[in-house]
C-alpha cells in the first residue's frame, strides 16, 4: 500500500497518541504534524487514511471547551508505521496483495 510522506505523519501522530496514553483529535494532529496545512486538507487526509482502513473514528469527547472526534490508528495502521508487531500473511489475502518492493529490498 503506497503512501505519502504527509499521510505517514499523519498516521505516525495519530498511532503515537497522547502522552499520557489518551488518543488524539483532529486539532491535536494538526499541532504535531511536520508541515503546514489547512484543516480541510487533514480532514481529506484523515478520509483517506479512514477509506484505507489505517485509522478509525474511536468516538467523541469533550476537549478544551468543544465535542472532539477521536482518532485510533488500527492494527494494520499501527504496523504501518513500524510502532507494532508486522501484519501475518495469515491476516493477509496473498493473492490480492500486491508487494511494494524498495531499493533496499532489490
Amino acid at each position: 500500500m503506497f503512501l505519502t510522506e504527509k499521510q505517514i505523519d499523519v498516521l505516525l501522530n495519530i498511532a503515537k497518541k497522547n502522552t499520557d496514553g489518551s488518543l488524539v483529535d483532529l486539532d491535536q494532529v494538526l499541532d504535531r504534524i511536520n508541515f503546514e496545512t489547512s484543516k480541510a486538507s487533514i480532514q481529506f487526509c484523515i478520509r483517506s487514511l479512514v477509506s484505507r482502513e489505517l485509522i478509525e473514528k474511536a468516538g467523541m469527547e469533550k476537549r478544551r471547551c468543544a465535542r472532539r472526534v477521536l482518532l485510533k490508528a488500527t492494527e494494520l495502521g499501527v504496523a504501518m508505521v513500524g510502532l507494532g508487531p508486522k501484519p501475518t500473511t495469515n491476516t493477509l489475502d496473498a493473492e490480492n496483495d500486491i508487494i511494494e518492493l524498495g531499493f533496499e529490498d532489490l
